[in-house]
């Protein structure tokens, strides 16, 4: 019997202790990241309809998932996303430029008088390199700008051309981003 009542707090001690849930996985929209406000330094898109998501393989000196920036005082946007791979069989990036862009809301892709790549593959010798259309380029959807966070969010879309392709156009859909961008 005293063996017994030695063993009813251990009982009670093993019974109260839980394991910790496993973390929750990244969150995903179909494959891509969710449309977040916190400051992920997250960027995904559909090229084509295929996901496209910024990944870089960890090295020193070498190429960031997504880098870019953001200045208050002249409401200059530009984000570089690159996708690519350990064994080298892919390598893209993509580029999104804003101007003007002080609070959230509706803003066409800023293009400026020399043309501006969108869409670079680094793996391709033709048919590598889309540029913004200067009648049409694209959309950038502010959602979310918090400048003593320094956090800009949003969403874009955008249709890009090469001249020197049969297939000379792709189009880039449910584009999404969230940046902590420094000064």
């Amino acid at each position: 019997m005293k063996n017994l009542i030695c063993l009813i707090p251990f009982i009670v001690f093993i019974g109260a202790c839980k394991k910790d849930p496993p973390p929750d996985p990244p969150c995903t929209d179909n494959g891509l990241p969710c449309a977040t406000t916190e400051g992920k330094n997250t960027f995904g898109c559909k090229v084509n309809g295929n996901n496209w998501v910024a990944t870089a393989p960890p090295t020193i000196g070498g190429a960031e998932a997504l880098s870019g920036e953001y200045d208050n005082t002249d409401g200059g946007f530009y984000l570089h996303a690159v996708r690519k791979n350990e064994d080298q069989t892919i390598f893209e990036a993509i580029y999104v430029f804003g101007k003007n862009i002080f609070a959230p809301g509706s803003y066409t892709i800023y293009i400026n008088s020399t043309t501006k790549v969108g869409y670079i593959d680094l793996m391709k010798s033709t048919c590598s390199t889309y540029y913004y259309d200067s009648l049409n380029p694209g959309v950038l959807n502010i959602t979310y700008l918090n400048s003593s966070e320094t956090i800009i969010s949003g969403t874009f879309y955008m249709d890009l051309f090469d001249t020197t392709c049969q297939d000379s156009i792709i189009h880039i859909t449910e584009g999404r981003f969230d940046f902590k961008y420094s000064y």
